[in-house]
């Protein structure tokens, strides 16, 4: 557990580096909307190689992506995480936290999405995320493992961690395409992932397991694995009768 103790406290001792790339941030996009080749650079299939050549790949790789389109590929529901609207985020890449992002997290093909500085810009752009370590979106943080992929951190206790994969698929049907989507929940002891599939799965945490949910289960928190909010409270209660 201690690896997921050191990713959480690159979350909270972050500080002095989100103030200063939030500067950056702002003096960028400054010069972004003052340019007047801006938004026809954009017109090129590759918003990168026009931003390598006026800032730098180096400079600011936040931005150093292809283009995605922001097409509405489905017709019920939608492709991220969330509400689907970009929302305020910090990411984590190769070391160093990038703040006062705006960000939408694809479920589909699993990568994230930044904000452009010029907000008439009608796309995004694909952020590398071989280079990503975490990121937050609202409130929600999430971390990059190597054998799991793009996980919502859920749950830090003292006993174990609790851990949520999203993955959204497209379902086509005569009325139209749906967004369809698959939570699946782990269990992190030490280094070690557990796929939480039931009730049973909680017995690698304690023996009478299933007893000690009984003793938890009200209206509010009992294990319900379609209720995030009250699959964690469960987990928060469960934890603390293990000690």
């Amino acid at each position: 557990m201690s690896g997921f103790k050191e990713d959480i406290d690159l979350f909270s001792n972050a500080k002095v580096v989100l103030l200063v790339i939030g500067f950056l941030t702002i003096g960028l996009s400054s010069s972004a909307q003052s340019n007047p080749e801006f938004v026809s650079a954009l017109d090129e299939t590759t918003f990168s190689m026009w931003y390598d050549e006026q800032f730098g790949s180096e400079m600011y790789p936040v931005y150093n992506g292809t283009t995605y389109p922001l097409v509405k590929r489905i017709r019920f529901g939608h492709a991220f995480f969330g509400s689907g609207q970009w929302e305020a985020g910090t990411i984590l890449m190769d070391g160093l936290w990038y703040a006062n992002e705006f960000l939408l997290f694809d479920l589909i093909d699993q990568f994230l999405v930044v904000r452009p500085p010029d907000l008439s810009v009608p796309f995004g752009i694909e952020v590398d995320m071989n280079r990503v370590e975490a990121f937050t979106i609202g409130d929600s943080h999430f971390v990059n493992e190597s054998d799991f992929g793009i996980m919502e951190v859920l749950y830090i206790g003292e006993n174990f961690d609790i851990y949520l994969s999203q993955v959204k698929t497209i379902d086509l049907q005569a009325s139209g395409s749906y967004a369809k989507e698959k939570l699946t929940y782990y269990i992190k002891i030490e280094d070690a992932f557990h796929e939480i599939r039931n009730k049973r799965s909680l017995a690698i945490l304690h023996p009478e397991s299933a007893s000690l949910a009984r003793e938890i289960r009200t209206s509010e928190t009992k294990f319900n694995l379609q209720d995030k909010e009250m699959l964690v409270r469960f987990f928060q209660q469960f934890d603390q009768k293990l000690n």
